[in-house]
């Protein structure tokens, strides 16, 4: 079952991930129930996490219509192009830096 949220107020439709939580916390004498002290807690949304959410979708989602298109996904192409040229690069790197040490 899929509902939508809503703000009362500004009257716009919201997403899960949109949401702030906002708690109240109050802290009471246990004798006699008087507040001794409420603070405001708030959760902070994890900026990274979602981002890396979306990343994993859109990249989810470029193989799917890369295979199904015909094109090397990028998976395929991290793998068949890229994976390579690092390892020719680190070899490389290797080399210039025991000839500059003199080995």
């Amino acid at each position: 079952m899929s509902y939508e949220l809503f703000c009362q107020e500004c009257q716009r439709a919201l997403d899960e991930r949109q949401l702030s939580m906002k708690s109240l916390t109050i802290e009471s004498c246990p004798f006699c129930g008087t507040t001794v002290r409420q603070t405001d807690g708030m959760r902070a949304t994890n900026l990274d996490a979602l981002v890396m959410e979306d990343i994993a979708a859109i990249d989810g989602w470029l193989d799917t219509h890369a295979s199904a298109m015909g094109f090397l996904s990028t998976s395929t192409l991290c793998e068949e192009l890229f994976e390579p040229l690092v390892a020719t690069l680190a070899t490389a790197m290797t080399a210039v830096s025991q000839e500059l040490a003199g080995e």
